[in-house]
């Protein structure tokens, strides 16, 4: 049976693998990581697989579906996050440690932001009146 997996890569894959390292339980900053991938497959490791460039470039396998302008000029690595519905996966050293996004900390888009503050502003005006 295959499962349907979401890929980010780390944006700073230094820090990202400096990370693994360290063995940092905190939980993962969403805007640290870009989405590269959505993947068919039927276990973690074979997502890893199937996003690794070897006889072919990893965007091409027919269970990988390459995020629209997205930038996939590498292969995932440790440090990278693969993530199934409401589970997230840190690529570690020898395997995959399960931890958290952080939603805490996740910044709202500037559009997001602006359509909040119109409903402000809108909600106060129609109390006046």
């Amino acid at each position: 049976m295959t499962n349907q997996y979401e890929v980010y890569h780390a944006n700073d894959l230094f820090a990202a693998y400096q990370r693994v390292l360290a063995h940092d339980p905190a939980p993962l900053l969403p805007t640290y990581y870009h989405k590269v991938a959505d993947v068919q497959a039927e276990h973690l490791q074979e997502v890893f697989v199937l996003t690794n460039t070897r006889e072919q470039l990893w965007w091409y396998h027919p269970q990988v579906r390459p995020v629209p302008g997205a930038q996939p000029f590498r292969s995932t690595s440790i440090g990278d996050v693969i993530v199934q519905h409401d589970h997230v996966w840190l690529v570690d050293q020898t395997g995959f440690t399960p931890l958290q996004w952080d939603t805490s900390h996740q910044q709202r888009s500037f559009g997001s932001r602006l359509w909040s503050r119109i409903r402000q502003v809108f909600c106060s005006l129609r109390k006046r009146f």
